[in-house]
């Protein structure tokens, strides 16, 4: 079995948002067959995630830096301080937020810390 995701964001999901569930399920294996074929609408089970709903999200799947945050503090963002040295999704330059950045990123420190 495959995993299919997506997102709908900004413009896409306040046009999406408030109609039924059901509507929204269909245009999104739609879309999905566009890509992989009408396996798309032969699911196993189908879920739905309402970032906005969320209280620490608050409207995304990942954290975004405030404004101000990158450009007052990002010159220390990546520079060990002594023997503390930083890894996690947000410091990840590649699939930021995310697993796939966390673990990235604790390989970088892992690597730095073995040299």
């Amino acid at each position: 079995p495959g995993v299919l995701m997506g997102f709908l964001g900004g413009r896409e999901w306040r046009k999406w948002a408030h109609r039924p569930a059901a509507e929204r399920r269909g245009a999104v294996l739609r879309c999905f067959a566009q890509v992989v074929g009408d396996r798309a609408f032969d699911t196993v089970e189908y879920v739905e995630q309402d970032w906005t709903a969320e209280q620490w999200t608050q409207g995304g799947p990942t954290s975004v830096a405030a404004p101000g945050v990158l450009t007052d503090f990002g010159q220390w963002r990546d520079r060990p301080h002594h023997r503390v040295h930083w890894a996690g999704a947000e410091f990840s330059p590649y699939w930021n937020g995310y697993m796939d950045g966390a673990v990235r990123s604790g390989r970088h420190t892992a690597t730095e810390l073995l040299h």
